[in-house]
């Protein structure tokens, strides 16, 4: 439950404008490119969701997941608006599946607060924003319940 939004409607139009698609550029290894000296350009390899996080001193952080960056030899983020802007990798953990990349584009972007996960209990409805399968799905949400608390899987 929120005190602060009338409608889930309310909270999704809120806080969609920090949810961005990252995609993952890479080089391309034609050898027909590297015989003949030329540069192989970077091409699109793979698209992922992400969330801006905080914005300070001109510039605005997102995590993502590891595995939608991992390989990138350049990294792009569509923004709400679907401008693209450059972003740089500033650290990621295979471990836990977690990026962080930087932009330095903030104009009409806005961040979100993360929740605290202590106060989840089994049955809150949650909802999930991104864009699944690609840029084209951007803005896509779903919901589901909490199934359960403090559950460990080992990997």
């Amino acid at each position: 439950k929120s005190n602060q939004y009338k409608s889930v409607h309310d909270m999704i139009k809120d806080v969609s404008p920090a949810i961005v698609g990252v995609i993952n550029m890479q080089k391309s290894t034609n050898l027909d490119d590297l015989f003949n000296g030329k540069a192989s350009k970077s091409k699109e390899a793979g698209i992922g969701s992400g969330v801006i996080y905080q914005i300070s001193d001109g510039s605005a952080y997102i995590v993502t997941n590891n595995h939608v960056v991992d390989g990138a030899s350049e990294i792009k983020v569509q923004l709400h608006n679907t401008k693209q802007v450059d972003a740089k990798l500033i650290g990621k953990d295979a471990l836990t599946d977690i990026a962080i990349l930087k932009i330095k584009d903030t104009k009409g972007i806005k961040s979100i607060q993360f929740a605290n996960s202590s106060k989840v209990q089994t049955g809150d409805s949650v909802f999930a924003m991104g864009n699944p399968l690609g840029l084209e799905f951007a803005n896509s949400v779903t919901s589901g319940i909490i199934s359960a608390n403090e559950r460990t899987i080992d990997a």
